[in-house]
């Protein structure tokens, strides 16, 4: 439910959008296990590029439903890889079928992909050869680099030392040269720097690389903060548009990830005062920002012991049974008497720089660092004792502040959302986040040029921060708020000047009947304004509002939402809809 900043499903009474006709299975694979078969006698003609594009046409049906290609992955794969592997296909054969692999790659995804890739120990030096041949700057056939890229990265994690594949002493120099030979560790090492520097896809896929190769016990200890001080040395000044290399700062980033915290400890201290002096949060590029969250919070879950909090709320029961049966679920919460000597932990004074560092990330103008800031947050704060996650949460509340932009009550909503489904927010603070949540969905500006209404982020996301309260507190600690938050959510279904908004709303109001069943009439209003019916708005404002406002609970605060919000909105159309809802909802009263 998080906003985007789409201009998209804004008409009065358009159809439902959503996926229209599901598929149920992946029906073409024998045509495209015909088409992989036939590469080896078309590559070097015309007909392959009307190939190409014929099964880009097929895949691309399931980009919406990419799981379907599932079942027949390996038999995909072991298609292509005997073409690759074979020692007699012309160095043109194999970089066509790179290109049909890298399509089935771009529709799946190449975390599930990599996982069905073969990582036979010969595999490794027939991929880093071919690697080793290839010219970075090559524009042709960079879709080559890219899958060979991810083949090494699942090849490279084989459970013993590389030194046996060497075949060499140490320092053995090489007969023809006279150089030093180079170990198969130093080959990956120089590959994973070499298409870190790439500015294509390329350096995405070397990121993910590093990520597995540097956290290799035989690695580790040689090679892990040689890299992080060369990222650290070439990032001198990320001000310089010319010296950024994002796959640099997406390496560093997935090492962070991926590494184990005693590993990472000795250069967490380092790699933050870098990151701070660079000032990542004020550069212009978005990507500079995003990678800079990203390390920052990592960064930061290094500094701290990874542990489930243990003083965090805690439901109990989940069982749907007994909460539509009406009996509420008291007595879910964990009693938290007294804090183990664990909750007493020291913090760094460098958790504290990490922890403003994303407080003001949480500001960004683009949603994707937004978003990262607010799941770091939300991670940080899982492993801080009671105190210092209590000011983690204030400070959080504090940007719903009237004076702060839409952007700032977008991330204080998408942080109150990861707050609150890890159960880090207290009962007092519970009813203030309720409350922020209410204000978010009220929020509604006119955004001059650009055509969009300010607000409707901050909304979106206030629906998924009314999701997660359902999710992680009990009936108890939510039953003072009952009311306010279901009249906020079903005005907000019915009336909002969006379909993503309302079809949010709806979602976050059938997940709190659900959880608890304390909203009034809750199952039979869910059933009225369920999430496909408040789609189209004339149906939602003429239509499923005033069968709502036919339970007196919901009468009043409708009526008021129209006349507080909507009599008076920024946009004509909302305002003449709202007039015809409003007397439609008056009649309830008169």
């Amino acid at each position: 439910m998080v906003g985007f900043d789409a201009d998209m499903n804004r008409d009065d009474d358009g159809d439902n959008i959503g996926l229209g006709c599901a598929l149920e299975h992946f029906s073409e694979i024998e045509d495209v296990m015909n088409m992989i078969d036939n590469v080896k006698n078309i590559y070097n003609t015309p007909t392959l590029e009307l190939e190409y594009d014929k099964l880009y046409a097929i895949l691309k049906q399931y980009y919406e439903q990419p799981h379907l290609l599932d079942p027949h992955l390996d038999k995909i794969l072991s298609k292509f890889l005997s073409l690759i592997r074979d020692k007699d296909s012309p160095v043109e054969l194999k970089h066509a079928t790179f290109n049909y692999m890298y399509q089935v790659i771009r529709v799946r995804g190449y975390k599930v992909v990599v996982r069905h890739l073969p990582h036979e120990v010969s595999d490794l030096i027939t991929v880093l050869t071919f690697l080793e041949t290839q010219d970075p700057n090559d524009k042709e056939t960079w879709r080559s680099r890219f899958v060979l890229l991810l083949w090494l990265s699942i090849v490279v994690i084989i459970p013993f030392p590389m030194s046996r594949l060497d075949g060499f002493a140490p320092g053995q120099p090489d007969a023809a040269s006279g150089s030093k030979k180079l170990t198969v560790i130093e080959r990956v090492f120089n590959i994973c720097k070499t298409y870190a520097l790439c500015k294509d896809s390329c350096a995405e896929a070397s990121a993910y690389l590093a990520s597995k190769f540097l956290i290799r016990s035989d690695v580790k200890e040689l090679y892990m903060g040689a890299f992080f001080d060369w990222a650290c040395e070439l990032h001198s000044n990320i001000q310089e548009e010319d010296t950024i290399h994002y796959g640099v700062l997406a390496a560093v980033a997935a090492v962070l990830k991926h590494g184990k915290r005693d590993d990472l400890l000795p250069f967490a201290s380092k790699l933050l005062e870098w990151v701070t002096n660079q000032n990542y949060q004020y550069h212009k590029a978005m990507l500079v920002r995003k990678y800079g969250v990203k390390i920052v919070q990592r960064i930061g879950l290094t500094f701290l012991r990874p542990r489930v909090a243990s003083w965090r709320y805690t439901r109990g029961s989940r069982s749907l049974a007994v909460t539509l049966g009406g009996v509420a679920a008291s007595g879910d919460t964990e009693p938290i008497n007294s804090l183990p000597d664990d909750d007493d932990q020291d913090i760094p004074q460098e958790v504290e720089d990490v922890v403003e560092l994303l407080l003001c990330s949480l500001r960004d103008d683009d949603t994707v660092v937004r978003w990262s800031a607010a799941k770091g947050v939300g991670r940080i704060g899982a492993r801080l004792p009671p105190g210092a996650a209590a000011d983690v949460c204030e400070s959080v509340l504090v940007l719903f502040a009237d004076h702060e932009k839409e952007t700032a009550w977008h991330g204080g909503c998408m942080a109150l959302a990861e707050l609150a489904r890890r159960g880090l927010l207290s009962p007092p603070q519970v009813g203030a986040g309720v409350a922020r949540v209410g204000a978010a969905l009220r929020r509604d500006e006119a955004r001059s040029a650009a055509g969009g209404g300010g607000g409707r982020a901050a909304r979106d996301a206030a629906c998924h921060a009314a999701w997660a309260f359902a999710r992680a507190y009990d009936a108890a600690a939510l039953a003072p708020h009952a009311t306010a938050l279901a009249n906020a959510l079903i005005s907000t279904a019915c009336f909002d000047r969006e379909i993503n908004c309302r079809r949010a709303a709806s979602a976050a109001y059938q997940e709190n009947v659900g959880r608890h069943g304390m909203f009034p009439h809750g199952i039979d209003v869910l059933t009225t304004a369920d999430f496909h019916s408040v789609g189209p708005r004339n149906n939602a404002y003429l239509v499923i509002a005033p069968q709502v406002a036919s339970y007196p609970e919901y009468t009043q605060p409708l009526i008021d939402h129209l006349v507080d919000l909507k009599v008076e909105h920024w946009d004509y159309a909302i305002r003449e809809i709202a007039a015809k809802a409003l007397y439609k909802l008056t009649e309830k009263v008169c």
